[in-house]
C-alpha cells in the first residue's frame, strides 16, 4: 500500500513538473471561432518588436518591456514599463481584410488589429487597414 501512495506520489510530481511544449510551426489564427479566438488571446503577452510599413520602406521597431493584456471580459491594456498606456474595451468586428480573405477585426484605441497567426511561439498581429501598407506587431505569451 504504502509503495502504491509513493508511485503515484511520484506520478503526480513528474506529470506536474514537465515543461510545456513550446508551439512549433505556424498555425493561421483568421478561422478560428470568435470564442476560440478569445480563449487564445486571453493572458498577457510580451511585445517583441514591429515591422511598420513606411512611404520610404520599412522599419523594425523593438519595444523594451511593454505588454498587451487581453482581458476575458473583452477588454485590452497596454503597459509600458510596468505604467498602464492605457485600458479599453475591445470590438471584435468581422470583416474582409483583402480581396478573398476574412477574419475577426481587433478594434481598440484607434487600432484595426487581426490576429492573423501563430509561427512557433510567437503570435502575429496585423493592421492590414494602415495606408502605408500593413503593420505586423510580433508577441509572445507570458505565463
Amino acid at each position: 500500500m504504502k509503495s502504491t501512495f509513493f508511485l503515484i506520489l511520484f506520478s503526480v510530481m513528474f506529470f506536474s513538473c514537465q515543461k510545456e511544449k513550446p508551439i512549433s510551426g505556424t498555425r493561421d489564427l483568421k478561422n478560428l471561432s470568435l470564442p476560440q479566438l478569445k480563449e487564445f488571446l486571453n493572458g498577457r503577452w510580451r511585445y517583441q518588436f514591429a515591422h511598420l510599413s513606411t512611404f520610404h520602406g520599412n522599419d523594425t521597431i523593438y519595444y523594451p518591456d511593454s505588454h498587451l493584456f487581453f482581458y476575458s471580459e473583452d477588454s485590452i491594456r497596454l503597459s509600458n514599463h510596468n505604467s498602464i498606456v492605457f485600458k479599453e474595451k475591445i470590438i471584435y468586428q468581422w470583416g474582409q481584410i483583402s480581396y478573398n480573405d476574412s477574419a475577426y477585426i481587433l478594434n481598440f484605441f484607434g487600432f484595426h488589429w487581426v490576429a492573423d497567426r501563430i509561427k512557433n511561439d510567437t503570435l502575429v498581429l496585423i493592421d492590414y487597414f494602415d495606408s502605408e501598407g500593413p503593420n505586423s506587431y510580433y508577441l509572445t505569451k507570458e505565463k
